[in-house]
C-alpha cells in the first residue's frame, strides 16, 4: 500500500470510530497517523519505549506522545553499511526529519521532568520524615518539661508542708510563753522573729538573673557549690549528696533535700553574699485601718498586726474595714475563723464604727 494512501485510509477509519462513539486501539508506523492523533479531538498518541542499544522493547508505556522510527538506527546496529544509511537519510523529507527531531527533544525533556518529579517526590519524603522526626522530639521534649515542672512543683508542696509544720509549732510555743510570766516575752520575741525568718526564706528570690546560671550544668555538685533552686527560685548551697539524684542544701537557716533535676549551678562570678537584716520594732496601736486596700494586700496588713499585737500582749484590737459593699468585712471575717491567734470577733458597737469594725478578742 502507498503510504500516503494508507495514511490516509487511516485517519479515514479514525474518523469513522470517533463518529461513532467507538473505542479502537490502532498500532502503525505512519509518520502522518501520529501527527493526525496530535490535532484530532478524541485521539490520542501512546507508544511503547524501545532501546536501540539492546534492540529490545522495554515495555514502558508513555501516553500522549508518538513512538520514533527506529529502522535507520537498528539498520546501522545490524551492520548495514554508512553509504546505504547515509543515502537513506537523503530520500527522508525534512518535515518528517523535523517530526522525529520534534519527538526526540519532547522525549528528551519528558524523561527530564520525570527524573526532576523523582527527585522532588524523594525530597518530599525527607522533608515529611523530618517533620516527624521534629515533632516526636518536640513532644518528647514537652513531656521531660512537663514531668521536671510536676517534680518541682512537689517538691515545693513538701517544702512548703515543712515550713507550715514548722510555723504551727513556733505558734503554739508562742501561745503558751504567752499564758507565762512577762519575764518569757524575750522567748516570745524570738520566736517571733524565726517566725518571720522561716516565712522571708521561702519568699522566691527577685534578683535571680537568667545569665547567673550555668547553661551548660552536668547534674553533679560538690559541698559548698552554689545553686539555683528552680522549685523555689531561690540560692542554696549544697550540704551533702545524699544519692545520684538528690541532695542535701542549705537555705537560709534550712536544710532541705532536692533532687537533682530541680538544681542548676550559679556562675562564680556571680555568687550571691547574703546578709541577715534586723527588723526595727514598731510602736502597735490597738487598731489596724485597712480602708482602701484591696482583699489581698489587707489580709496581709490584718495577718502582720495581729502578730505584732498578740507579741505586746494585746487582748483586744480593732480592725477597721469600712462599710462599702461589705466584701472586705466578709474576707476579714473569713480570715478571722482560721487565725490561731483569735480567740473570737464580733461586729463593732454603735459607738465602735458599727459595721464598719470588727473586733477582735485575741488568745
Amino acid at each position: 500500500t502507498d503510504p500516503q494512501e494508507g495514511a490516509a485510509l487511516g485517519m479515514a477509519i479514525i474518523d469513522m470510530i470517533l463518529e461513532k462513539g467507538s473505542k479502537a486501539f490502532i498500532s502503525t508506523h505512519y509518520s502522518e497517523l501520529k501527527k493526525y492523533a496530535l490535532i484530532k479531538d478524541g485521539a490520542i498518541n501512546a507508544s511503547v519505549e524501545f532501546d536501540v542499544s539492546t534492540l529490545m522493547p522495554t515495555y514502558k508505556l508513555t501516553i500522549g506522545l508518538p513512538g520514533e522510527s527506529n529502522a535507520i538506527k537498528i539498520a546501522s546496529r545490524l551492520g548495514l553499511g554508512d553509504e546505504i544509511l547515509k543515502k537513506a537519510r537523503s530520500y527522508i523529507s525534512s518535515e518528517d526529519e523535523s517530526f522525529e527531531q520534534i519527538l526526540k527533544t519532547i522525549k528528551e525533556k519528558q524523561a527530564k521532568a520525570e527524573e526532576y518529579a523523582r527527585l522532588a517526590e524523594q525530597k518530599l519524603k525527607n522533608a515529611e520524615q523530618y517533620y516527624n522526626d521534629a515533632k516526636e522530639e518536640k513532644q518528647q521534649i514537652t513531656d521531660k518539661k512537663d514531668s521536671l515542672i510536676n517534680e518541682a512543683k512537689t517538691e515545693a508542696q513538701r517544702i512548703i508542708s515543712k515550713a507550715n509544720k514548722e510555723s504551727n509549732a513556733l505558734i503554739s510555743q508562742l501561745i503558751d510563753l504567752k499564758s507565762g510570766a512577762e519575764a518569757n516575752i524575750k522567748d516570745a520575741e524570738e520566736i517571733r522573729s524565726r517566725l518571720r525568718h522561716l516565712s522571708d526564706e521561702l519568699k522566691p528570690d527577685k534578683n535571680i538573673k537568667e545569665n547567673d546560671i550555668e547553661v551548660k550544668d552536668d547534674g553533679k555538685y560538690e559541698p559548698g557549690d552554689e545553686v539555683y533552686i528552680k522549685s523555689i527560685n531561690s540560692y542554696g548551697t549544697i550540704i551533702n549528696r545524699i544519692s545520684k539524684k538528690e541532695y542535701e542544701v542549705t537555705v537560709g537557716s534550712m536544710r532541705l533535700k532536692f533532687a537533682s533535676v530541680n538544681l542548676s549551678k550559679v556562675k562564680k562570678e556571680n555568687k550571691k553574699t547574703y546578709t541577715s537584716v534586723k527588723r526595727q520594732k514598731k510602736q502597735i496601736g490597738t487598731s489596724i485601718d485597712v480602708r482602701g486596700y484591696d482583699s489581698i494586700d489587707a489580709i496581709k496588713e490584718i495577718d502582720k498586726y495581729l502578730d505584732d499585737a498578740s507579741i505586746a500582749g494585746y487582748k483586744s484590737v480593732m480592725i477597721i474595714h469600712g462599710k462599702g459593699e461589705g466584701i472586705l468585712k466578709k474576707e476579714t471575717e473569713q480570715f478571722l475563723k482560721g487565725n490561731n491567734l483569735v480567740r473570737s470577733f464580733r461586729q463593732g458597737g454603735y459607738t465602735e464604727g458599727g459595721s464598719g469594725v470588727t473586733v477582735v478578742e485575741l488568745v
